[in-house]
């Protein structure tokens, strides 16, 4: 049930105000906690499916500050910060976005997160900013390890064996990535969790079916990091029924309600 009123407005910030984003708020209230999503990959601010829109809005009813954003160059953003290389304007646009809210609001911490490409921008940007206190990451990287090959062996077998009874249809997927994105290697993936332990910065993931090819396991995540002592920071919910992006809006609320749940009852606990 909705908790608050929401109301949204356009903002433009940035070094010549060319970064364009929807902030969600709820109305007659003074929230003290923001939640900032960066874009997953050349997706525009309201997300795959307007997923990052319903994120934004089911954030604010329970009274939480919401900004969703353009990077530079996507949706209504303009370029800006040239002569950087990419990951280094990345990180300035964001830093743009917390400097926005915070000249704005009197905030306690941020929770920074997205999709893919953007939940690693988001944890690579965590990593300077102590003024970020939790991050949201849905379907980042992921590492095969044993556990991970065994699995993905009998899910070939049974899936053989369906298409062989013809309870299965062919594969059409041919392999062919449309865009060869490559995902943080776990070195560096290694040392910013780390470095958020050792600032008790809270960290929930969600992964989904669509990252079959490198996660097919809740307990895979502990068994990647296994050398690290994660101190409980980290929630993890896993939808192997789901796809990368969802289509369909009851699969959109189950990733939310995830990302919501895991939100009021661990992420704000940093800012008391």
């Amino acid at each position: 049930m909705t908790k608050h009123e929401i109301q949204e407005s356009c903002c433009q910030f940035g070094e010549h105000r060319q970064l364009t984003g929807i902030v969600t708020e709820p109305v007659g209230a003074a929230p003290r906690i923001a939640f900032v999503l960066v874009n997953a990959g050349l997706m525009p601010k309201s997300g795959p499916f307007r997923v990052y829109a319903e994120l934004s809005r089911r954030l604010s009813s329970e009274g939480l500050l919401a900004l969703r954003f353009d990077l530079g160059g996507i949706g209504d953003s303009g370029q800006g910060y040239a002569g950087f290389p990419l990951k280094k304007r990345t990180e300035l646009e964001i830093r743009a976005a917390l400097d926005y809210l915070h000249e704005r609001n009197e905030l306690d911490g941020v929770i920074l997160g997205g999709l893919c490409s953007g939940a690693e921008d988001s944890l690579r940007y965590a990593e300077l900013d102590p003024r970020v206190t939790g991050v949201m990451l849905m379907d980042p990287f992921g590492y095969k390890t044993l556990g991970w090959h065994a699995r993905n062996l009998l899910i070939w077998i049974a899936r053989r064996a369906l298409r062989t009874l013809d309870f299965l249809p062919p594969a059409a997927d041919d392999g062919t990535a449309l865009i060869d994105y490559q995902q943080m290697d776990q070195a560096e993936s290694s040392r910013i969790l780390r470095a958020l332990i050792l600032r008790k910065v809270p960290m929930h993931f969600v992964y989904t079916g669509g990252m079959r090819e490198f996660f097919n396991h809740k307990s895979q995540f502990k068994t990647m990091f296994r050398p690290i002592d994660l101190h409980g920071l980290t929630t993890l919910d896993y939808f192997p029924q789901l796809r990368h992006t969802q289509a369909l809006a009851a699969d959109r609320r189950t990733v939310i309600e995830s990302i919501v749940r895991a939100t009021l009852s661990h992420l704000p606990k940093v800012a008391e």
